[in-house]
């Protein structure tokens, strides 16, 4: 959506109207709740993000997620989450839409961003929130068990999102956003800068194997340590990546580094 162009009329075109009190509209990907007076704008970035980005985040998943619904819930807060800081953009949970049959992740927007100058700053702020919903069966087993593993969710610091968002501005073409948030990563140390170094060297596919195979397997993986994830990350990248781990500081053992040449070979 370009900067200082507020939508018209037409923007409902191809709307699912599912509510007039409060205004909430169903586009494609995106159930959009908000005042009468922010709706069509609220619809219109809906609709931009869905035609300019969701294509690619559709791509980069790899498979058609189970989570490939979204409300967009504009509210007139922000959301103070730690020591005084706060967001206006948040991720909520997984949820059945309020009088509906429709299931999906609910993301609240506070209508202060709806006014954010330059206009990108809105767009990100809800595909961030959006991959957090495409993501939630790859980080959380049917049994509703978070995987607490560090390789994939070290606390609350959505370390799978930050490598899914480098490789997402390279695909869209922001070359100079791709680096910004690689150098972030990277400065953040630990498992966030190996990942980060990983997604470099070897690109997106091996991350994109082991997404599917989280969403589509909620026993995956058995036991949670460094050496299996090495293990598994080879069989994705299909060549053997325990010496790029071990430079990184990671001990992988012997057996470890045999299975991987072993299962390998099978697989040629």
């Amino acid at each position: 959506m370009k900067k200082g162009v507020e939508p018209d009329i037409s923007i409902l075109d191809g709307c699912q109207k599912l509510s007039s009190n409060p205004p909430t509209y169903k586009t494609e990907h995106y159930i959009v709740e908000a005042e009468s007076k922010y709706i069509l704008k609220a619809l219109a970035w809906a609709k931009c993000i869905e035609s300019n980005v969701y294509p690619t985040l559709l791509d980069m998943m790899g498979h058609t997620p189970k989570v490939n619904l979204h409300a967009l819930h504009f509210v007139n807060h922000k959301y103070q989450f730690h020591k005084g800081k706060s967001t206006g953009a948040w991720f909520e949970k997984i949820k059945r839409f309020r009088n509906t049959n429709y299931m999906g992740s609910r993301i609240k927007i506070w209508y202060g961003k709806l006014n954010d100058q330059p206009p990108y700053r809105t767009e990100g702020d809800i595909v961030h929130e959006t991959i957090h919903g495409l993501l939630h069966e790859a980080k959380h087993s049917s049994r509703n068990r978070t995987i607490n593993w560090e390789p994939i969710r070290q606390g609350k610091s959505h370390l799978l999102e930050s490598i899914f968002e480098i490789e997402l501005s390279q695909r869209l073409g922001n070359e100079t956003k791709s680096k910004e948030r690689y150098r972030k990563c990277v400065n953040k140390g630990g498992i966030h800068t190996i990942l980060a170094k990983f997604l470099k060297a070897y690109r997106w596919e091996p991350f994109q194997s082991l997404i599917i195979r989280l969403h589509d397997d909620p026993d995956f993986p058995p036991t949670l340590n460094q050496n299996n994830f090495v293990y598994h990350m080879s069989l994705f990248a299909k060549e053997n990546v325990s010496d790029f781990f071990e430079k990184q500081g990671w001990n992988i053992d012997k057996k470890t580094k045999e299975k991987i040449k072993e299962d390998l070979q099978q697989k040629e």
